[in-house]
């Protein structure tokens, strides 16, 4: 009997893993278009792009032990949806151990001026916490591949 190479033993140990159960990783090339793009697909929660200043920042945990970090808004500008000013930006860790782990939260500073993409629920918006969308406003303004796409959707709206 022929002995097996190490890398033929290697590759079919590997493929005899099972994968993961329940965590699906989806990569976005331009999460921006794909964000904009499943508005219109009728989400489960209206999803909202603005950019605004940050006025506090509080960390907390809620009655479920879940560490909760609100961080307060002040919106300069809205490209989809509205919420009343100022806006709660909430991230929540939970305790309990997610498949693919918790979205990391969001890692705004007060008086950091930042563009947020989000879901809006009832008075709260999930912030969507992928750094090439929510982030920073570099010097002022929005990164210019973002821009691109937020001026897709100002062309995009109806004039008043």
């Amino acid at each position: 009997m022929r002995r097996l190479s190490l890398p033929l033993v290697v590759a079919l140990w590997g493929m005899s893993i099972p994968p993961a159960q329940g965590c699906h990783i989806v990569y976005h090339k331009n999460p921006a278009r794909d964000f904009i793009r499943d508005s219109r697909l009728d989400p489960p929660f209206p999803q909202v792009i603005f950019t605004g200043e940050v006025i506090s920042v509080n960390d907390y945990r809620n009655a479920d032990g879940d560490i909760v970090k609100d961080t307060i808004v002040r919106p300069k500008r809205w490209w989809m949806g509205t919420l009343e000013s100022p806006v709660v930006v909430r991230s929540i860790t939970p305790t309990t151990p997610l498949p693919c782990g918790p979205p990391p939260p969001l890692a705004a500073k007060v008086a950091e001026q930042w563009l947020i993409f989000g879901w809006a629920h009832d008075g709260w918006i999930e912030p969507y916490t992928d750094a090439r969308v929510t982030a920073p406003l570099e010097n002022g303004k929005v990164a210019a591949a973002i821009a691109k796409d937020l001026r897709r959707i100002d062309r995009d709206s109806p004039k008043k």
